[in-house]
């Protein structure tokens, strides 16, 4: 509502008491650097795991951090390790359920 109001910190608007908002530039830098958010207070970022200041749950990866996880992950079957895809299923070989590979 007053854009000519500006807070390094979140808050209340001095002058009419609403919610402090990212400015354009910020809300653009947070949604391509990693970021964790609260699953109740959507305003509520931060770039390192935690707890939500206002209600204490657990913060959580943004939508495009999730994505980006799952991006790279290799499945393998136990008995074949020589099988190796990039989503979840059953071995073509044997037909047993595919588990991440894990890096050591």
């Amino acid at each position: 509502m007053h854009p000519d109001l500006i807070s390094n910190k979140p808050g209340k608007c001095p002058k009419c008491g609403m919610d402090l908002i990212l400015s354009s530039k910020e809300q653009i830098k947070s949604a391509i650097t990693k970021s964790y958010n609260c699953p109740v207070h959507v305003n509520v970022f931060s770039h390192d795991p935690g707890k939500c200041p206002q209600c204490g749950r657990k913060l959580r990866l943004s939508p495009k951090e999730q994505m980006k996880a799952e991006v790279g992950k290799v499945y393998t079957c136990p008995m074949h390790p020589e099988i190796a895809l990039d989503k979840e299923g059953k071995c073509p070989k044997c037909g047993a359920a595919l588990v991440e590979k894990k890096n050591n």
